[in-house]
């Protein structure tokens, strides 16, 4: 993948200001602290890739730690950049949305014609109402000195610039994994809507409760999935779970089979577990002691499948962008703001499906 430098727009935000950002300033700590962003799972401090690499330990180092989770769904979502409608315009506020209309009735049925009658099917139909997905903003700033951010070493911990902007980054990434496995938004601009809530906005046909059998359950999902794709049935791309529906998958027989294990998945670019061949993308689902019940998500991540909007940066970037503000009070001091919007987005229905009340409780 490439790096943060290839964003014209990242490298813009860190110019604000003219040149108040050296080459010790946040834009070159960000570029090597983020070289590998989009497959090498180096969020939060760089490490050397490859053998006879070298990094100089003369000063104290750093990593953002702490026990941030970044999941395996986040970098293999397909990210799509988008220009928001902006809805409920108010004096205060106003949304960010994307809108899908699609046809009304469902697919017309086609009966044959001959010469005699040349009867052509009528297919017109009207538009269903559109379908909302809003897109939520998340941000994390960091106030520093400006004189210190000029001379500090970029890259090490000694730079109270550039170790704020991983830990924002390192928090906004977080804080959206979260939001796409277990948030609902049925309406407000809070937030966007979670993969639970895209279930439920799907109907009774695509969501299903467990069967008590995980190997039935997974069936279930994988050959419930047949969107377009721009063709005829598109299957699905992966599956959806969280650490203990996981764990369900791997000790299953299908599980331990030839074809399933890990492995480097192209998609992400990060070593995951392969059910039946297909890729399982861990999320932050809750899966925790008081509810015991897990989710399991079949996708298909094509063009017309789900999809996750974002309207600043780059892939390589996770649609975070910087910004370099200077503070309107003479103190000396400049503030840092690592930012962006995202949605998820579901084209088509026929693209998820959902298996619900996985029983967990014995795991721990």
């Amino acid at each position: 993948m490439g790096d943060w430098r290839e964003s014209s727009a990242f490298e813009r935000g860190c110019r604000c200001g003219a040149t108040s950002v050296g080459s010790s300033g946040p834009m070159s700590a960000l570029a090597k602290s983020f070289e590998a962003i989009g497959g090498a799972n180096a969020v939060g401090g760089w490490i050397p890739d490859g053998p006879g690499q070298a990094i100089d330990l003369s000063r104290t180092a750093f990593r953002v730690g702490g026990g941030t989770r970044v999941a395996d769904l986040l970098y293999a979502l397909p990210y799509v950049k988008a220009t928001p409608v902006l809805g409920s315009l108010g004096s205060t506020t106003t949304d960010l949305r994307a809108e899908v209309a699609r046809a009304a009735d469902g697919i017309p049925g086609i009966v044959s014609y001959d010469l005699e009658s040349a009867a052509v099917s009528d297919t017109s139909r009207k538009l269903s109402p559109a379908q909302t997905f809003p897109l939520e903003r998340l941000g994390g700033r960091a106030r520093v000195l400006t004189i210190d951010q000029i001379v500090t070493p970029g890259g090490t911990a000694q730079s109270y610039a550039s170790y704020n902007v991983q830990v924002a980054a390192v928090a906004v990434l977080a804080a959206l994994d979260k939001a796409l496995a277990q948030e609902a938004n049925t309406g407000g601009s809070a937030g966007l809507k979670g993969l639970s809530q895209l279930g439920i906005e799907n109907g009774a046909t695509r969501v299903a409760a467990s069967s008590k059998d995980i190997e039935r359950d997974a069936s279930l999902a994988l050959t419930s999935i047949s969107c377009t794709d721009g063709a005829a049935g598109a299957g699905p791309d992966c599956l959806i779970a969280g650490r203990r529906v996981l764990r369900k998958l791997m000790a299953s027989t299908s599980g331990r089979s030839g074809t399933s294990g890990w492995g480097r998945d192209v998609r992400s670019g990060r070593r995951v577990y392969h059910y039946l061949g297909l890729p399982v993308y861990r999320a932050d689902i809750d899966e925790t002691h008081t509810t015991r019940m897990g989710r399991l998500w079949a996708a298909n991540l094509g063009p017309t499948g789900l999809n996750l909007l974002h309207v600043h940066g780059t892939r390589s970037s996770f649609g975070l962008e910087l910004q370099e503000t200077p503070v309107t009070t003479a103190t000396g001091a400049r503030e840092i703001t690592v930012h962006g919007a995202w949605g998820l987005m579901l084209w088509e229905p026929e693209a998820l499906y959902e298996v619900n009340a996985i029983d967990v409780s014995d795991l721990p």
